[in-house]
């Protein structure tokens, strides 16, 4: 595909959008599952870590047993501005997302919390669309990262089949100091690029 057609796709898109009616309302039941909506959410789990695999680090060591599994708290309180992006206004989105974790010594700490405020300006009846910072505040020594990170979190979700499907993108990154001298064997080579899914 070449520039030109690349660029009348995107025009195509964009006037899609644009053309689409603002927001459609959409059924609490699908607000439930949808991260970005304008509601208030509160969430607590639990999840169990299990050992399943058993790789070989750069140095030729195997890599050591992670985490065994974490409780978890999140919260999200939208706030509407100017009778938010329904309204022709925007809605920041702040997420608080705070982990009781058990590392592999069995003992419980605070890890990392991650905390971001997402900017919600584009929103239409099947979807919406947003960005903003993010800060990772630093946990226990032993439960993650003892560094301030700092970067930004975006995200896209769409709505299909009457609201019965809803998928979409959250992506996220941060930059903060690392330690070269010190590095953490149960993450991957922190001199190479890395994407995890």
């Amino acid at each position: 595909m070449n520039i030109v057609h690349s660029t009348h796709a995107l025009a195509a898109l964009a006037l899609a959008i644009a053309a689409a009616p603002l927001a459609a309302q959409q059924s609490r039941e699908s607000m439930a599952n949808d991260a970005t909506a304008a509601q208030w959410s509160f969430q607590f789990a639990y999840q169990g870590m299990l050992s399943y695999h058993q790789d070989t680090l750069s140095s030729g060591s195997v890599r050591p047993e992670g985490n065994k599994g974490f409780g978890q708290f999140r919260m999200v309180a939208p706030i509407p501005i100017a009778g938010g992006s329904a309204g022709g206004g925007v809605t920041i989105l702040p997420r608080l997302t705070v982990r009781y974790t058990q590392n592999q010594q069995d003992e419980w700490g605070l890890s990392p919390t991650d905390l971001f405020a997402l900017i919600v300006p584009l929103e239409w009846s099947w979807g919406r669309a947003g960005i903003g910072p993010d800060v990772v505040i630093p946990g226990k020594e032993g439960f993650g990262t003892t560094e301030w990170q700092f970067g930004f979190a975006t995200a896209a979700i769409m709505r299909a089949f009457n609201e019965k499907l809803l998928f979409g993108v959250l992506l996220q990154q941060t930059w903060g100091k690392t330690n070269p001298t010190r590095p953490d064997p149960t993450r991957p080579d922190p001199t190479r690029w890395w994407l995890g899914i």
